[in-house]
């Protein structure tokens, strides 16, 4: 079992971007190639507005990947204001660059 945590947070001229997400990696059947995600958050630690953005930049990313994994996100937070699909998105993205061993920093 590994653990997760992506992050986006920037400032920019009055306006701001937030998302944190927390994904559990799970290593299951290894001759099944099957993904498995499971939603393990609150709504007020992640609304469930946001839900189908993390599974579906999830997917996106391990397409191509063989093995069978499951994915639980198991937290995370938001802000009212400040948060948004897209910075989900990257906070997802953040949380699993390394299973698919891709840096951008």
């Amino acid at each position: 079992m590994l653990f997760y945590r992506g992050d986006y947070k920037k400032q920019t001229s009055g306006s701001c971007k937030y998302a944190e997400v927390k994904i559990i990696i799970e290593n299951k059947n290894p001759d099944s190639g099957d993904q498995i995600f499971s939603w393990e958050v609150s709504n007020d630690k992640i609304p469930i507005e946001f839900m189908d953005v993390i599974m579906t930049t999830i997917k996106g990313i391990i397409k191509d990947y063989k093995k069978s994994l499951k994915f639980r996100i198991v937290g995370g937070s938001f802000h009212p204001v400040d948060s948004s699909a897209w910075s989900y998105e990257i906070a997802t993205f953040r949380a699993i660059e390394n299973l698919v061993n891709f840096s951008t920093s």
